[in-house]
């Protein structure tokens, strides 16, 4: 942990994870020990709920987990990849809320929405409950790439390493 982060703790030795829910520590607890995301409470009988994995990148940033929010990124990927479905709007303020600006998530979740809307009217509903900074960016986006997407793949599809961030190789 950075040690400006420490320093502001009354136990430097301890870390106050009372404000995560249980199923995202234990998410990543899951990790740590198989290296893959337990995907039983996100894909179920009615679609996929990425709050949960949203949630979980969140706590990869607050611990700066690189090998672990890369993995979320890629849970997300391969959801996409099977499901074709796009994150709801809880997910998308969740990672605005806990990301900084210039996060490698936030602009897969941009790029999922520029290139995933079509012409079902499901994302109004999305797009609604979403903040105005990611509607924001949202527009911005797709006033990028929206121009192309109908003849050009999903970036997403052609590589993630645009939405990982470098791992430290010391570890």
């Amino acid at each position: 942990m950075k040690s400006d982060w420490a320093e502001s703790r009354a136990d430097v030795k301890t870390i106050d994870m009372s404000h995560c829910h249980k199923e995202v520590l234990s998410a990543y607890i899951h990790w740590l020990y198989f290296k893959n995301i337990p995907l039983d409470k996100i894909e179920g009988p009615l679609g996929v709920d990425f709050t949960l994995l949203a949630q979980a990148f969140v706590l990869g940033e607050e611990l700066m987990d690189v090998k672990f929010k890369n993995t979320i990124v890629d849970t997300f990927l391969s959801l996409e990849l099977k499901h074709s479905a796009l994150p709801n709007a809880t997910s998308l303020n969740i990672i605005y809320d806990g990301t900084p600006p210039s996060s490698p998530m936030r602009c897969l979740m941009l790029d999922f929405y520029a290139y995933g809307i079509s012409d079902d009217v499901s994302w109004n509903v999305v797009l609604e409950a979403c903040s105005k900074d990611v509607l924001v960016d949202i527009i911005t986006t797709m006033s990028k790439f929206r121009a192309r997407a109908a003849t050009e793949a999903r970036p997403w599809r052609l590589s993630n390493l645009k939405y990982h961030e470098k791992e430290d190789e010391s570890f």
